[in-house]
């Protein structure tokens, strides 16, 4: 194995006018159970027999996109790499594959197991034999406070000042609905090979989400991509499904043996881990309210009690309280979240005398993990 471990290629030329995005990383020994290593600071393109030639771009460590690009269907393309090591590596030629359409993507609910999600598609040409699925979720979240408080933020973050968000007292939403995002990181595909029709049915994507979590706590949404791929290929992901089954991820660390059609330049006996295709991406997306599920079972309290403070803004940033837990002692910040009516407001400035605080974390939703900028494919 060199030195820096096994070069991990993953991803698909997306032929159909969309963008390519493939991630390179360095699987290390069996043994070692260090983070992975994300292969940076590449130069990526996709190069076609055609002479032809389209740049990735790095925009996060080890993720590489190109621009949205069509490609000539009666040409074969692979996928170039030259790491800051100056390798080079290869993906064999591909010919370009037209993906079948998502006949559609359902979900089943078991009270023990929770939601689960399946896709079904068909090609009516029996041309296509062998499906790989991959998917995104987005979930909107609240806070278990909703703040009637304008928070104005100086330098570092910092609240600066909190107010009445407008005077009929309208509550400030910019720090109670948030939105997150996720990818799949499971090997799904299937295949139709032994079938009289091209026909794939009720396929699990491995997606479940257990009752009374915070994904179906709103609206949750589920957009599939679809691709077509070769028999080589689906041979290739069962066994690597196997050894991920165990491992976690493609980018975990895998035995010597699973390769793929990634190749180096100059040392044909260096192994390396991928396969890369030209293949048309379809997408089909769906959403699940929490309507939909009825007693989810979903809790959104606090686990600290609120308090209250002067309107003093200078120090909003630094009322922090400690509690006696189980857990044992257990500090916490607070933020504002209205004005405590019984102290009355400066007659100069409006502002009330008094704020009811609450823990930063029961106010911010951000600190999930999530953002507050609206998905501009939400409802």
């Amino acid at each position: 194995m060199p030195a820096k471990g096994y070069l991990v290629v993953e991803g698909y030329i997306n032929s159909d006018g969309g963008s390519t995005t493939i991630y390179l990383s360095r699987a290390q020994a069996l043994s070692d159970t260090a983070k992975v290593v994300r292969e940076r600071k590449a130069q990526v393109s996709i190069e076609g027999d055609n002479n032809t030639s389209y740049p990735l771009t790095e925009t996060n460590p080890g993720l590489y996109i190109s621009a949205p690009v069509s490609l000539n269907k009666s040409s074969h393309y692979r996928i170039h790499i030259k790491t800051s090591t100056v390798q080079e590596y290869n993906s064999d030629y591909s010919s370009v594959r037209s993906t079948p359409a998502i006949d559609s993507v359902f979900w089943t609910r078991d009270n023990s197991r929770g939601v689960s999600f399946y896709v079904n598609t068909h090609d009516a040409q029996n041309s296509t034999r062998y499906y790989m699925w991959k998917w995104n979720e987005t979930w909107e979240y609240h806070a278990p406070i909703q703040s009637n408080m304008k928070f104005t933020f100086g330098p570092g973050g910092f609240i600066s000042k909190a107010v009445f968000t407008y005077t009929n007292q309208i509550t400030d939403s910019s720090l109670y609905v948030c939105y997150h995002n996720d990818s799949s990181t499971n090997i799904v595909i299937s295949s139709s090979e032994k079938l009289e029709q091209d026909v794939i049915q009720s396929a699990p994507l491995e997606l479940v989400i257990p009752p009374g979590n915070e994904k179906l706590s709103v609206l949750f949404s589920l957009n599939v991509k679809e691709y077509a791929i070769s028999k080589n290929a689906y041979q290739f992901y069962q066994l690597m499904k196997k050894n991920t089954e165990h491992l976690g991820s493609i980018f975990d660390a895998q035995p010597s043996q699973v390769t793929g059609n990634v190749h180096s330049v100059s040392d044909s006996t260096e192994k390396v881990i991928g396969f890369v295709e030209v293949s048309q991406e379809v997408q089909k997306r769906i959403f699940v309210s929490i309507t939909d599920v009825p007693n989810w079972g979903y809790s959104n309290e606090c686990i600290f009690p609120g308090k209250e403070s002067s309107n003093d803004s200078t120090r909003l940033n630094n009322i922090v309280e400690t509690f006696h837990t189980p857990l044992g002692i257990i500090s916490t910040s607070f933020l504002p979240t209205g004005p405590d009516y019984m102290f009355g407001f400066n007659p100069s400035t409006g502002l009330p005398n008094v704020v009811k605080l609450g823990d930063i974390y029961c106010v911010d939703c951000k600190l999930k993990g999530g953002t507050i900028l609206r998905p501009p494919f939400w409802p």
